[in-house]
């Protein structure tokens, strides 16, 4: 910006009003200038500036490029920036801590037996009972033996079928037993098992050793296969007529045989003594190499 100097110098004045006229005139003496000259302000603690906010660091120049990505079945994407990287986030996700299972007993056991206590009656009822003798003494008696027993006679009755069908299913667990120890050529399987009982069910034959053992041939005479184990088939004999032919020779290496025992050169006594000494030194040299 450009100063604009259009003014002349004025001159400067030496003298100064102090008249109380002047509304320039500085006030000395009052309490504005005392306080103007304290220097104690200068040991005040300065108030600090607001600290900036803080300023994310740049993200690294050479950070991998996430190139790889895979969606699991949760919806959640995995990215990574190597194929064995996202392997392993693949890996560490199926490997999930199962939940602690929380297990209670069961306090109601399979079979809950029928508590039988005999019940003292009062005055009042045995006078029931015997009122009632007169008029149906089958009920009256049906109200003592109730009395007596802890239990209604119909669940008496109840309670004793239950144990014969306990006897029966026991005895009929041992007739089967016996027929298996039988019959070595009954392929023991659920479902021939139940085809033989419903086969005696439809003749009205109880389930006994021998009714199983005559279902079982009737089934099999009438070409049910299925009831038969599968028994390997033979093998045939061999024919008499064929040759059994020979092992083909093997073929041993000249280096592999037995070492000969090395010959002895034959010397004649005669030529020997004709020959002369160095010829009979190269004689000897050539004995010591073949040895």
């Amino acid at each position: 910006m450009a100063i604009e100097i259009n003014k002349g110098i004025e001159p400067f004045e030496e003298a100064t009003d102090f008249t109380r006229g002047n509304p320039n005139r500085k006030p000395w003496g009052k309490s504005e200038s005392a306080a103007s000259l304290h220097l104690g302000a200068e040991y005040d603690v300065p108030i600090s500036a607001p600290e900036p906010p803080p300023v994310a660091p740049p993200p690294p120049v050479n950070a991998p490029e996430k190139k790889f990505t895979h969606k699991l079945a949760n919806g959640t994407v995995l990215e990574a920036a190597t194929v064995e990287e996202l392997a392993s986030q693949i890996e560490k996700s199926l490997v999930q801590t199962p939940p602690p299972v929380h297990e209670d007993f069961d306090d109601k056991p399979v079979y809950q037996p029928y508590k039988f206590e005999p019940k003292e009656l009062t005055v009042q009822q045995k006078a029931d009972i015997l009122n009632l003798w007169k008029e149906d003494p089958q009920k009256a008696v049906r109200m003592l033996q109730e009395a007596e027993i802890g239990a209604p006679i119909s669940v008496v009755i109840q309670k004793l079928e239950e144990a014969q069908n306990v006897n029966r299913m026991k005895a009929e667990e041992e007739a089967a037993a016996e027929f298996l120890m039988e019959e070595e050529t009954y392929s023991a399987t659920r479902a021939n098992g139940a085809k033989i009982t419903e086969y005696l069910k439809s003749k009205g034959k109880p389930v006994t050793k021998r009714n199983l053992a005559v279902a079982f041939h009737q089934l099999v005479a009438a070409g049910d296969k299925t009831l038969l184990k599968k028994v390997d088939e033979p093998v045939a004999p061999p024919d008499p007529e064929l040759i059994d032919v020979p092992p083909p020779p093997v073929l041993v290496p000249s280096n592999m045989g037995r070492p000969e025992a090395p010959t002895e050169p034959s010397v004649d006594v005669a030529k020997f003594a004709n020959l002369s000494l160095g010829e009979q030194k190269n004689f000897f040299a050539r004995v010591k190499r073949g040895a």
